[in-house]
Formats: structure tokens, sequence, C-alpha cells
């Protein structure tokens, strides 16, 4: 039997979800793990979810609930965290469920590998989707697995040894895919990771899933892309040797940004684009040949500061190549752009 002397600090933020919240609370008081620190950031909801919360910690003394306006996951999360006592944490969804033996499985996992992340598998509408095996990764193969993805961004289905976040930033107002920002600076931290094949957690797709949404802001399309960058800016620094497949992601990320958002500067996203290829110009141009459109872009963001003169020249450079891929998505995104502000 696993020593229980360790506190595991779960952080659930929860924002009106009382259609799935009590079943999330039901499996998180069964848990056979019993030193839990169970924390609830009830941000904003509602709806009933803060009465269900109340009424559940006059059932369970390990149960807090902090009280929040409308942050967003991602920071929800953090403020969760700041309170939070554990030498362990994890995160949870409060849509979502975990099984009984969810923690104590992982817990027995991290602390007889000495380990600082457990991994474990996850189905999504009964369906498995993580299909991890068994396995331990060392500090030197840590990137190179992530970037094969046989490490998941997703924060919820892993605990983690508390000192690996830390100097972590929780990104604000970039609630899709900042999981992608969080876990690639998070894995900067780490030394070892066990992956375990054991499916414990239960991922529900619900019409208020962020990432089931069909249409998203432009601060949110943005928001997901600054996310993408921040991962694919670690991924760069930490895998010299596989680059030239990096740079694939970034110009296809880079190209996003240009046609999506050249009205706007969110998350100062031509910023950051414009330093990296300044810095990183000679590598780039070199793994693509000079012909081709994803050349004239980078040497236009290398040429310019002003985001909307490369947009301006970069749309009429792919009309004078018939490229007609790229003038769908010219089309694609100006409409959308248009529409969902």
């Amino acid at each position: 039997m696993l020593n229980k002397q360790a506190l595991l600090s779960v952080i659930i933020p929860v924002h009106n979800t009382e259609r799935y919240l009590s079943a999330c609370v039901e499996k998180l008081s069964s848990q056979t793990y019993i030193n839990l620190e169970i924390i609830f950031v009830n941000d904003g909801s509602t709806d009933g979810s803060l009465s269900i919360l109340q009424n559940a910690q006059k059932r369970d003394s390990r149960i807090k609930i902090i009280n929040s306006k409308n942050l967003g996951s991602s920071l929800a999360r953090f403020e969760g965290f700041k309170l939070s006592r554990g030498e362990y944490v994890t995160f949870l969804d409060s849509d979502d469920y975990i099984e009984q033996n969810c923690y104590e499985i992982a817990m027995k996992a991290i602390v007889n590998s000495n380990a600082d992340i457990c991994e474990f598998n996850y189905e999504r509408s009964g369906i498995a989707v993580g299909k991890w095996k068994k396995c331990t990764i060392e500090k030197e193969n840590i990137f190179l697995n992530y970037f094969e993805g046989k490490i998941h961004n997703k924060l919820w289905n892993k605990v983690y040894r508390r000192e690996v976040f830390t100097n972590v930033d929780f990104p604000e107002h970039r609630d899709i895919r900042e999981d992608a920002s969080i876990m690639a600076q998070v894995l900067q931290n780490c030394s070892r990771i066990i992956n375990i094949s054991d499916v414990l957690y239960h991922y529900r797709i619900t019409p208020k899933s962020l990432t089931n949404k069909r249409h998203l802001s432009n601060l949110e399309v943005a928001g997901s892309y600054r996310n993408d960058f921040d991962k694919i800016n670690i991924l760069w620094k930490k895998l010299p040797n596989r680059r030239n497949e990096i740079s694939r992601q970034l110009f296809d990320l880079i190209e996003r940004i240009i046609l999506g958002h050249r009205n706007f500067s969110y998350f100062k996203l031509y910023d950051l684009i414009y330093l990296f290829v300044a810095e990183n110009y000679n590598e780039l141009i070199s793994t693509i040949n000079s012909s081709c459109c994803e050349y004239r872009l980078l040497t236009l963001i290398h040429d310019n500061r002003d985001l909307k003169e490369v947009y301006n020249q970069y749309v009429l450079y792919c009309f004078s190549k018939f490229d007609t891929y790229r003038i769908a998505r010219i089309f694609k995104y100006y409409i959308t752009s248009l529409k969902y502000t």
C-alpha cells in the first residue's frame, strides 16, 4: 500500500458546469488516495455550481472553494495553484471525471520512479485517446518525445511534482490551447517523466467546451496562435537537430497569423514573429526553395516591422503566383476575421 503522507493538490476551475459538477465532485471525494487538497476555483459561475460546491464542502473537509470573477481557465488554475500546499499537483476540468483509483495509481508511479511527472491515459466520450505504454523518459529525451507526440499537451492527464511549475507563465486571456504554452514551459523543468498505460481520466465533449466551439473570436484565435508560438519557440531551442521539421510548423503558423490577423496586435504576435525571424533568418531560409511562398513571406517579415505592409505584399505575391491553395486561404481568413470579432 502506498504511503499516503505526500499531499496532492487537485485544482479544478469551475464555470457554469452544474450539469456535470456533481459527478466530478463525487469521484474526487471517493478517491482511494486519501491525502488530497481539493481546490475548486469558482470562476464567476451564474448557475447552481457554487451551491453544489458548498454542499460538497459540508461533506468533505478537504474541499476548498475560491471565488473569482471570470478569469478564464488558465488564470483560474493559477489562482488555485498559488493557494495550494501540496508537494504534488494535478488539474481536473469540472465537466470531466476520473477513475476512483486515479490518484492512487498515479502517485504510486511518480513517487516510486522519482519522476517529475506521471502521465496517464484518458478517454473521450467512451473512446480511448491516449494510448501510452508504461515507460520512463529521461531528461535528454523529454523534448524529443514531446515533439513526436509521446508526451501530450493536456495538463489534466498528469500528476506533477510542484517544483516543475517554477517560473511557468499561465497565459492571460489565452484559454484556447493554453496547455501548449504551459506544458512546453513545464517540461523545461523536468528531469524524468513516467508514462503509465492505465486509462484514468474521462474527458467529456460538451456544448460549452472551449475546444468544441465552432466560431472563435479574433482574440481567442490570436491567443491560441500565441500559445502555439510559445511551444514552437521552445522546441526550436531544445531540438536543433529537428529544426527542419519544426520550421514547417512555424511556416504554417506564421502564415495563419499574417493572413488571419493583419488588423490586430493581440499578444504582440507580430512583434514576436518579427524578432524570431530576424534572429533565425539565415537558418530558416536555408530550409526552403527561394521560389516558394514561404521564402517570400519570411523575406517580407525580415524587411518590415509593419504587419499591414507584409500582409498586402504577401497577398499580391500569392495572386501573382496563382497559388490556389493560398488564395483560398486568404479569402477564408478575410471572411472569418470580418464575421467573428
